[in-house]
């Protein structure tokens, strides 16, 4: 609610506009702060363990998925075909970085049981055409 008053009047004062982006990242922390202020008092949610299991695992998978796709990018020529390849090397480093360091080990079970699944149903699909 306190975004768009905020941005408004910090472009009114000459901020240049990416403040609003600022702004909403700022309003956002304050707003998960108190959120989890909110769900400690009322289920007792242990924030620390929250924090470390959630915040830290997405600061790591960032991270990790990162660091290839980046020197790559300083290690090539611009042009649209590069683009389309960094593209499909993020998306291929990122789920590799989920699969093994943003899951744990009963997660990617779960995922190989839902991928042996999926492969059933289609080759049974398969069969019957």
């Amino acid at each position: 609610v306190l975004n768009l008053p905020l941005s408004f009047l910090f472009l009114r004062l000459g901020y240049p506009p990416e403040t609003i982006y600022i702004v909403a990242i700022i309003i956002s922390i304050c707003c998960e702060i108190a959120r989890l202020y909110m769900l400690r008092r009322m289920i007792n949610l242990p924030v620390r363990l929250f924090l470390h299991k959630v915040y830290l695992n997405v600061i790591m998978v960032s991270l990790v998925a990162a660091i290839f796709p980046y020197l790559i990018i300083n290690s090539i020529n611009i042009n649209f075909v590069n683009l389309v390849w960094t593209t499909l090397l993020c998306f291929v480093c990122t789920f590799i970085s989920i699969f093994f360091v943003g899951w744990n080990k009963k997660e990617r079970i779960l995922v190989y049981k839902k991928i042996e699944v999926l492969k059933t149903k289609i080759i049974r699909n398969n069969d019957e055409h």
